[in-house]
């Protein structure tokens, strides 16, 4: 309870029994996110007829967590978002508090069974990940920007860096290629595109980094298909068996800029990518998608004439990914490299739930020195951000 000479603030709880888990053990699925426990701060304002109004909320989200290993272990974990506070009433520490109220309500969550294995092994022939034997949430995690990192911190939340390049390509705009090629391009469709996307994404991201989250159908079909609604492009291969997804991909328009000669720039990031290696490859993909993805949303962005023809594209994406696409500092076809830069993001921030007793073991206490130790990147894509 919060006391002011003219309101009463107090913590109000979400009915935690809407934060179970769903019939397929699935704790990350869309039913878990549309009924995520709330936090608020409430003010009673005798000017207002006694009735409470909001002014400052948290979220917590359950995800579970790949640890980027090959047998797919995984973490449960409650992410926090959605942290804001009406203007009129910041600066009284209202978010610190629903902070520490969402973190004693993480640790707390009860268990499902007993065990003193903390980490969750997932059949790799399943389609939803396993509950772990003990489903606690085992870390908190959230995305602050610079300026929130000492409050977070103060907290116990601790920084993981994600490796990201900004590539600038320059683009001959008057080139013969104009996104149409013979390659089956189309849009995703949910659920017809469900189950391939998530047995992709498995191998593709869950397998290789730590973060990631693990997806189920549901999640797919009910979050990343509002999420990504007419941004997602998926490559497929047609033949007498029906369709196969090779690769997909989402651009996120982030605004204009200038390149150095002046010229304009538009700002893109790549939120969302995934390949089937077993039949492509990172570059193909990326080839056969990226000029469709920006010239179809081109269209609903504002753009600048360029009197020569020229056009800049400044793209952040993963470093894996531009090491895997870029070939002798090479780019697709028709964009060549004009500059690179380093653009890590450290914004990713983790805290245990598990008490002073847990070990870095556990894979939980440290998201940073379980990357180091376990010599695995930290990815988590900016489609899955709260």
């Amino acid at each position: 309870y919060y006391n002011d000479p003219h309101v009463t603030w107090q913590q109000t709880r979400h009915d935690s029994s809407l934060a179970n888990d769903d019939d397929n053990g699935t704790t990350n699925s869309a039913t878990m996110h549309a009924a995520a426990w709330i936090r608020v701060a409430t003010t009673i304002d005798p000017k207002n007829g006694d009735k409470p109004q909001i002014v400052a909320s948290c979220r917590i989200f359950g995800r579970r967590l790949s640890l980027g290993s090959p047998n797919t272990s995984t973490i449960f974990a409650g992410g926090i978002g959605e942290v804001c506070t009406d203007e009129r009433h910041r600066k009284r520490g209202l978010s610190k508090a629903l902070l520490q109220d969402a973190i004693e309500m993480m640790k707390q969550r009860p268990p499902m069974t007993s065990s003193s294995n903390q980490l969750a092994t997932r059949d790799s022939s399943s389609n939803s990940p396993a509950r772990t034997s003990t489903d606690h949430m085992q870390v908190s995690l959230l995305h602050a920007a610079p300026a929130f990192f000492p409050v977070y911190q103060s907290a116990g939340y601790v920084n993981t860096t994600s490796e990201w390049t900004a590539v600038t390509l320059q683009w001959k705009t008057d080139s013969s290629h104009d996104g149409s090629e013979t390659r089956s391009v189309r849009l995703a469709q949910f659920p017809k595109d469900t189950t391939q996307l998530q047995a992709l994404h498995r191998h593709f991201s869950e397998s290789r980094f730590a973060g990631c989250i693990v997806r189920s159908a549901d999640y797919w079909n009910q979050y990343l298909s509002r999420e990504l609604d007419g941004k997602l492009w998926v490559w497929i291969l047609e033949d007498t068996g029906g369709e196969r997804i090779l690769g997909w991909l989402a651009l996120r328009y982030r605004g204009l800029g200038s390149s150095d000669s002046g010229e304009s720039l538009q700002n893109w990031q790549l939120v969302e990518f995934g390949c089937n290696q077993k039949e492509s490859n990172s570059r193909d993909v990326m080839q056969s998608l990226f000029l469709t993805a920006v010239l179809r949303q081109q269209q609903q962005q504002p753009r600048s004439p360029s009197a020569n023809n020229e056009a800049f594209i400044r793209l952040t994406l993963p470093t894996f990914l531009y090491r895997e696409i870029a070939q002798d500092k090479l780019w697709i076809s028709p964009f060549s490299i004009y500059r690179l830069e380093t653009v890590n993001d450290e914004g990713w921030m983790y805290r245990s739930l598990l008490g002073e007793s847990s070990t870095d073991d556990d894979g939980v206490l440290s998201m940073s020195e379980w990357c180091q130790d376990h010599k695995v990147p930290h990815l988590i894509w900016p489609s899955d951000s709260f």
